[in-house]
């Protein structure tokens, strides 16, 4: 088997219906991967011990004891064996060119750590399609919950600051070796933006890239527990048109969507 140049991670729990839609994310990829996932739901998940059974590049792990997301975050870069790591949250979806587009990036830079700079999202409770620029911290947003969205006016008080760069983990890209010397809290809340900001303060190189926004959709469904914003609102009919693996995930795993006639 060829070694892998990419350790996928994946801490989860109670998200068993999400599982075959991320499963077919990582496994479209276009680069030579492995799959590490954290559970540590009340039971295991029937679905990823097969998977994990018949393709040895994916490496489910069920723990029957609760393990903060920071935890979980630490022992799969702990056991993982390939020189970057990369995240992929069990709620969001991954086109394939993904992770070549990241990995490229990261080629070209040298950096130590690599996230997008903006993102497309979809809430398919309020059928909301739209598109957050990190580096637009002013003016008005939309913010939204897994039950709708308000408005909110970036400014004074209220602006979010640099520091909003590094939050939105899902989108992480970054080498092993400095995880394993600086690790992640063992914390549930706000880890990944604690994480980046430590590289960040103990003088490790980050860097932000739009190369890759077209293969990424933030999910925010009614089990989310992150709030986010959105600068820009898009027609939903637009969604399978920008986001092609959209279609084919709700044909395949209605399951997994939250109201699978949206964004047709």
């Amino acid at each position: 088997m060829t070694a892998a140049s990419v350790s996928i991670i994946t801490p989860t729990c109670n998200r068993a219906r999400f599982m075959p839609r991320i499963a077919h994310c990582v496994l479209s990829q276009k680069v030579d991967w492995e799959w590490h996932v954290l559970d540590d739901s009340a039971a295991p998940d029937p679905y990823m011990e097969s998977l994990a059974a018949r393709d040895p590049r994916v490496h489910y792990r069920h723990s029957p004891d609760p393990i903060s997301i920071g935890a979980k975050r630490n022992a799969m870069i702990e056991a993982a064996r390939a020189p970057f790591i990369a995240h992929f949250d069990d709620d969001d979806i991954y086109g394939p060119d993904y992770l070549a587009r990241m990995l490229e990036v990261q080629r070209h830079t040298g950096v130590d750590m690599l996230k997008l700079s903006g993102f497309f999202l979809y809430a398919p409770a309020s059928d909301f399609f739209g598109y957050l620029d990190l580096t637009a911290v002013r003016g008005w947003h939309y913010e939204l919950t897994k039950d709708g969205y308000t408005t909110v006016n970036f400014s004074g008080e209220k602006e979010p600051g640099k520091e909003y760069m590094v939050f939105y983990g899902f989108s992480y890209l970054y080498r092993r070796e400095p995880a394993l010397a600086q690790p992640y809290l063992d914390i549930s809340l706000f880890e990944d933006a604690r994480f980046a900001q430590s590289w960040i303060n103990g003088g490790y190189s980050m860097s932000f890239t739009s190369y890759a926004t077209r293969e990424c959709l933030h999910w925010i469904h009614p089990t989310a527990t992150a709030r986010s914003y959105s600068a820009y609102r898009i027609p939903s009919f637009l969604l399978p048109q920008l986001f092609p693996v959209c279609a084919e995930l709700r044909d395949a795993y209605p399951q997994a969507v939250d109201r699978p006639g949206q964004g047709r």
